[in-house]
């Protein structure tokens, strides 16, 4: 499965160009992203970031809440206007019109003490305002057996921009009928596309999960 946003923006294609430190890694939270989110508490802590988007993605003890934004910016005349008032520009950057949305997903009937582990530690660090630690980013996190014998983890392909993948690992005999996925939030509409892409849109903004696909080792 890999997840990005369904309709790309202006906004985050130019947020990719200048996030390439943080696009390719899971950020560890060292309260850049506070303890839980607002509204959300329900959904435990939050674990780790990926910033690779307009808005980050935060990676919680029960699953994946996708933060978005949308800023309606003041027509040449509305900013004229105001700047004949007098009005200062950090005033009158203000009155832009600015949009928050959340959709969240939660795995149903997961382990709620299911070990979370990040791998692969980058050399980077990244650092918050006046937060005094340094938080180090991760090529992939696993959620070891959030069911019986069964692991997600959350990964990176080579080069790629799309955003993140993740995989469901199951051990021989483990029940995949156990694994339930519920989206939520500011969920305004659910869809399958043509080529079985699950979609999943607020009023603002999407994402997709791209169509599964299986494999079997011995």
């Amino acid at each position: 499965f890999a997840q990005f946003p369904a309709k790309p923006s202006r906004q985050m294609v130019s947020a990719i160009k200048e996030m390439n430190a943080t696009s390719g890694v899971f950020i560890e939270n060292i309260g850049q992203y506070g303890n839980k989110v607002s509204g959300y508490e329900d959904m435990g802590e939050v674990k780790f970031g990926y910033e690779g988007f307009d808005m980050p993605v935060l990676f919680t003890d029960k699953g994946i809440i996708h933060l978005q934004r949308k800023i309606d910016n003041l027509s040449d005349q509305q900013e004229e206007m105001f700047e004949k008032q007098g009005l200062p520009e950090t005033e009158i950057e203000r009155k832009k019109i600015v949009t928050d949305r959340t959709l969240t997903m939660v795995w149903v009937g997961a382990n709620e003490q299911a070990e979370i582990i990040s791998e692969d530690k980058s050399s980077n660090y990244h650092t918050y305002g006046l937060l005094p630690d340094k938080a180090f980013g991760y090529k992939s996190v696993t959620y070891k057996n959030l069911y019986p014998g069964i692991d997600v983890v959350y990964f990176f392909i080579e080069n790629s921009k799309t955003g993140f993948e993740y995989s469901i690992k199951a051990s021989p005999g483990a029940d995949l009928g156990l694994i339930k996925m519920r989206y939520g939030g500011d969920l305004k509409k659910i869809k399958i596309d043509r080529n079985g892409n699950l979609q999943v849109y607020s009023d603002i903004n999407g994402i997709t999960e791209t169509i599964p696909v299986s494999y079997y080792g011995t």
